[in-house]
């Protein structure tokens, strides 16, 4: 899969890729306890390393070739370059599957096939995706996260707001993954889990969408300097009108 990221792309984001996961990855393993985690589309492999840091031994990341082997913050044979946009064909099951911030870079039409992928490889997925306007490098499929609901509803997965009230609040999380993280099961996973199967039943799956103050904020500022550079721009063609 061609793809636009470089290794300063990873660089950007992988300090606060790894704050947050030291913050997220303990409360994910409370809630679903896995013994296995696949990453699909695990960049450099920050949140593997923060699972491997808590004892789980069986793992695997997958990404574009374009992913620099060097940087990776895991075992190159924990690595397998893989074209996200095709079905996934893993050839085993794992315990959970996490899939964070990467939904929005694939083509609109693949979104069904993503969630199947994700679906066929754990009974448990931990997912966030860009909403609408939060940009990003290469965002092709920002949606609000009622629409991936629908998709893992369709195949049988019930969302479970879990995570988000518990870092909202918490400044080494970044705001995406605060504003966008759900966690997504089958009956059984939520049977044997009952913290997970409490976060479910008290979930609306119509009405996840929350927009994080730092979001909001980022945008006002965003409106506000788009205003300055328009005030900037009509004053300098008044000077220029004047002579």
């Amino acid at each position: 899969m061609t793809s636009p990221y470089d290794p300063r792309f990873y660089e950007a984001v992988r300090e606060g890729a790894r704050r947050s996961a030291e913050c997220i990855v303990p409360l994910v393993l409370d809630l679903v306890a896995p013994a296995s985690v696949v990453d699909i589309g695990c960049g450099d492999g920050t949140w593997l390393a923060a699972f491997a840091a808590r004892g789980i031994v069986d793992y695997l990341g997958l990404d574009g070739d374009y992913v620099d082997l060097k940087t990776l913050a895991i075992p190159r044979e924990r690595f397998a370059a893989t074209d996200l946009t095709m079905p996934l064909t893993l050839g085993r099951s794992f315990d959970l599957a996490v899939s964070l911030e990467v939904a929005e870079h694939l083509p609109p039409e693949r979104a069904e096939a993503f969630v199947a992928s994700l679906c066929a490889a754990a009974p448990a997925v931990l997912f966030s995706a860009a909403v609408p306007h939060q940009g990003g490098r290469d965002h092709r499929n920002e949606r609000w996260p009622e629409y991936w609901a629908g998709l893992f509803a369709a195949r049988g997965y019930l969302a479970a707001d879990a995570i988000r009230d518990r870092i909202w609040d918490e400044p080494a999380v970044d705001w995406w993954y605060a504003q966008n993280t759900i966690v997504y099961a089958r009956s059984e996973t939520l049977a044997a889990r009952p913290d997970l199967r409490v976060a479910a039943a008290r979930t609306d799956a119509a009405r996840l969408t929350r927009i994080h103050p730092r979001n909001y904020e980022r945008i006002g500022e965003l409106i506000a300097e788009k205003e300055r550079r328009r005030n900037r721009f009509i004053r300098r063609v008044g000077r220029f009108l004047r002579g």
